[in-house]
């Protein structure tokens, strides 16, 4: 491959990210967040995404990088079909406009970017979003034709794992090791942050709620997140509590009505709130004095990394990258998938020692600070891409 000399302030990056804005989800974050800061550290990046609705902008502009969005049926059986020949046009006339093809979402669009990849001699970089049932070994099996579909993924020309376990998974997948980095997802600190007693209660006040401290969750209401079991805990837990906390989830999903018809039936209302989607998740996060995490199944949690950069303790479930950066540092306390026994005596531990939550959320701030702001994790993929291109020349 012939590359003419790249530096840091020139990389152009085509992120290849089917789900976008103004979707908002753990990965469509994570896309976004990093489009922003490689933009802000000097690269040219353009995303390439589906274009689901007729209002939807075909071309547009955030945060300084380029949003392009393309053709699709969003219908069944139409629109993995169409999405797919809309990508492949893009690529076979465009593509060589891009240093990097960098796939947030693996899949028959990342099998399709590989193998244009291999023709146009491209690198293409592929992020593993997920582990356990919703990993790459599992979707690929689940892929036509999967034999071949693996036999293409193994040549991809690097995988970004978020967490050991995904990293585990993509080597037993067969991806050679010097194929494989790991970085995290990036938040922004200046967003979330820790706020002080006087934030936290103006902001309280602001949305009307009276409580003397606050454990959170949030995410979708949905299974593998278990806010079935989070209600459970905390039923248990909460004569063992000191009086005046509550629980919020924030977030929606299918699940609403169970959770609704189960704090009905246990009079929860004082206790605990569901107040839906929000796009203000840094203040809410901001009001807390708990992060909680109950999921059976996750890639690198952003939320929880949101919880880190907030300075708040975490309770999590050991799901793929708690080990590393919450069990084994001690931000917070962790205990085994679907133990809500476990998560309710960590409330009660939590909710009754005001020093021990100051201790683990300082300590969860730090490795925010060490592992996960914008600049370190968008200056680790500028150092990956130029080391793709380096060992491409050679």
């Amino acid at each position: 491959m012939i590359i003419s000399k790249t530096n840091k302030t020139n990389l152009r990056i085509l992120m290849i990210s089917p789900q976008f804005h103004p979707i908002i989800g753990g990965y469509e974050r994570a896309a976004f967040r990093l489009s922003t800061a490689l933009t802000n550290q000097g690269c040219t990046v353009t995303v390439l995404t589906e274009r689901r609705k007729k209002n939807w902008k075909k071309n547009d502009i955030i945060n300084k990088f380029q949003v392009i969005r393309l053709w699709c049926i969003h219908k069944p059986h139409l629109h993995q079909l169409t999405t797919l020949f809309s990508f492949a046009i893009f690529l076979l006339s465009k593509g060589q406009r891009y240093h990097f093809w960098h796939v947030h979402q693996y899949g028959l669009i990342a099998l399709l970017t590989i193998i244009l990849g291999k023709c146009f001699r491209k690198p293409v970089v592929l992020k593993l979003t997920n582990s356990g049932s919703q990993g790459l070994e599992v979707t690929c099996t689940a892929l036509p034709f999967p034999k071949f579909a693996k036999t293409i993924l193994r040549h991809v020309d690097m995988v970004v794992a978020l967490t050991q376990e995904t990293k585990q998974e993509a080597l037993k997948f067969g991806i050679p090791p010097d194929r494989i980095t790991l970085i995290g997802n990036g938040i922004d600190g200046g967003l979330f942050h820790p706020a002080n007693s006087h934030t936290r209660l103006w902001l309280r006040k602001n949305n009307d709620i009276q409580a003397e401290g606050i454990a959170i969750w949030i995410g979708r209401l949905r299974k593998e997140k278990n806010p079935e079991g989070l209600l459970n805990a905390w039923l248990q837990a909460f004569p063992r509590m000191p009086k005046g906390w509550k629980l919020i989830l924030v977030g929606e999903g299918p699940l609403l009505p169970v959770l609704q018809s189960f704090i009905e039936q246990h009079k929860l209302h004082e206790t605990v709130m569901l107040v839906g989607k929000q796009n203000n998740v840094e203040e809410w996060l901001a009001m807390a004095d708990i992060y909680v995490t109950t999921s059976h199944n996750e890639g690198l949690s952003n939320t929880m990394l949101e919880a880190l950069a907030t300075g708040l303790p975490v309770i999590a479930t050991k799901v793929s990258g708690v080990k590393e950066n919450i069990e084994q540092t001690g931000a917070g306390i962790v205990v085994e998938i679907g133990d809500m026994n476990a998560i309710g005596s960590a409330f009660i531990q939590l909710t009754q020692n005001p020093n021990l939550r100051k201790k683990l959320g300082y300590t969860g701030r730090m490795i925010f600070n060490q592992k996960f702001t914008l600049t370190k994790v968008a200056t680790s993929y500028q150092e990956m891409y130029k080391t793709i291109l380096s060992d491409n020349k050679q």
